[in-house]
C-alpha cells in the first residue's frame, strides 16, 4: 500500500515540475509569488474539504494551538517552495528537481538515528531488509550521481556562452534548489517523527500544512498587489499551468503523508526519486535535451525503485 502511494506521489510532483516550469516565465519577475498564490488558494480549499476526515475533530484553532510549535516546519517548506520557484526562471526543470531531491538521504540517515538513539528501533535491521538497503542506496547513489553530471553540464563554457541570458546568474542560480533541499529535509524528518509516535494523524498533519500554505499564498498575493498596484487577475489562461501545479502539489502531498506514516525511513529516498518522472516528462513536453551520463543515473535510480517493489511485495506475502 505504502508503496503505490508513493508512487502516485512521485508522478504528482513529477508532472507538478513540469506545469511550474511552464508558469514561470523567464520574463515574469513575480511569477514566484503567482505560484505561491495558487497553491495557497487550492491547500486552502483542501483545509475545509478534508475537514469531516480529521482524526482528531479538533477545530483548526485549537488543532494549531496543540501544534504550535511544529508549525515553523511546514511555513518554512512552503517558503522555501517560493524560493525554490524563483530559480526556475534560471535553471533547465532537469538541473532543478535532482539538485532539489538530494534531501532524499538526508531525512533517512538523520531518523535512524533518531530512532535508534530514543530506542524506538533497536537496530537498522529493524526497519530495513536487505532489499531495502539495496534498493534504497540504488535510489540516493543514483541521484547523487545524476547532481554531479547536472551540475558539470551546467558549467560547461560551451553552453553557458550559447546561452548567456539563461545562464546569466551562473552557479549562484543553484541556491535556489539548495534552500529547497534544506526545507524538504527538515519536513521529511519532522514530519516523519511525528506520524512514526503517532503524535498526529494524516489529515491532521495535511491541514496544518494547508493552513501554512494559505498564510504564504496570501502574503504571496499581498506582495503582488503591492508590486503591480493592481489586484491579480489568476483565472486568465496563461495562468491554468500554476493553477494544475497546485492541484498536483495537494494530491501528491496527501498521498506522500499516508506513505510516510507506514515507512517513513524508506519513503523519504525513495519519493525523491520522482525527479526521473520530472526529467523524462522535460524531455518530452519542453524540449530539454538528456545525454547518455543522464540516462545512465536515471537506470540506476529506476532499479532502486523495481528493488524497494520487489521487498515491498515479497513483505505482503
Amino acid at each position: 500500500m505504502w508503496f503505490g502511494l508513493t508512487l502516485l506521489a512521485m508522478l504528482g510532483w513529477g508532472v507538478e515540475d513540469v506545469f511550474l516550469k511552464c508558469g514561470a516565465e523567464r520574463d515574469d519577475a513575480d511569477a514566484q509569488y503567482k505560484i505561491a498564490a495558487w497553491l495557497g488558494a487550492i491547500m486552502g480549499l483542501s483545509l475545509i474539504v478534508l475537514r469531516p476526515l480529521s482524526e482528531s475533530g479538533l477545530p483548526l484553532v485549537r488543532l494549531v494551538v496543540a501544534n504550535k510549535f511544529f508549525l515553523i516546519v511546514p511555513l518554512a517548506y512552503a517558503a522555501t517552495m517560493v524560493l525554490s520557484n524563483v530559480g526556475l526562471r534560471y535553471l533547465e526543470m532537469s538541473i532543478m528537481s535532482p539538485v532539489e531531491n538530494a534531501s532524499g538521504a538526508f531525512p533517512m540517515v538523520i531518523m535512524i538515528v533518531y530512532f535508534l538513539a530514543t530506542g524506538k528501533i533497536s537496530s537498522v535491521g529493524d526497519e530495513l531488509s536487505l532489499l531495502d538497503l539495496t534498493g534504497t542506496l540504488c535510489i540516493v547513489g543514483g541521484m547523487v550521481a545524476l547532481a554531479v553530471v547536472q551540475r558539470r553540464l551546467f558549467h560547461r563554457k560551451e553552453e553557458i556562452r550559447n546561452e548567456n541570458t539563461r545562464y546569466r546568474f551562473g552557479a549562484l542560480a543553484l541556491i535556489f534548489p539548495l534552500i529547497f533541499c534544506l526545507g524538504d529535509t527538515l519536513d521529511t524528518v519532522v514530519g516523519g517523527i511525528m506520524l512514526k509516535e503517532k503524535e498526529i494523524g494524516e489529515i491532521d498533519l495535511f491541514r496544518l500544512y494547508c493552513l501554512m500554505f494559505l498564510v504564504v499564498g496570501a502574503a504571496s498575493y499581498f506582495i503582488l498587489v503591492i508590486r503591480r498596484k493592481k489586484l491579480y487577475n489568476p483565472l486568465t489562461v496563461r495562468e491554468m499551468p500554476k493553477m494544475a501545479a497546485g492541484v498536483c502539489e495537494t494530491l501528491a502531498y496527501v498521498s506522500y503523508i499516508y506513505a510516510l506514516a507506514a515507512k517513513p525511513l524508506l519513503v523519504a529516498p525513495l519519493v525523491s526519486a520522482y525527479c526521473i518522472i520530472s526529467i523524462l516528462l522535460s524531455r518530452i513536453f519542453l524540449k530539454e535535451k538528456l545525454r547518455v551520463s543522464q540516462y545512465l543515473c536515471i537506470a540506476v535510480i529506476v532499479a532502486g525503485i523495481v528493488v524497494l517493489g520487489i521487498s515491498e511485495g515479497l513483505d505482503s506475502l
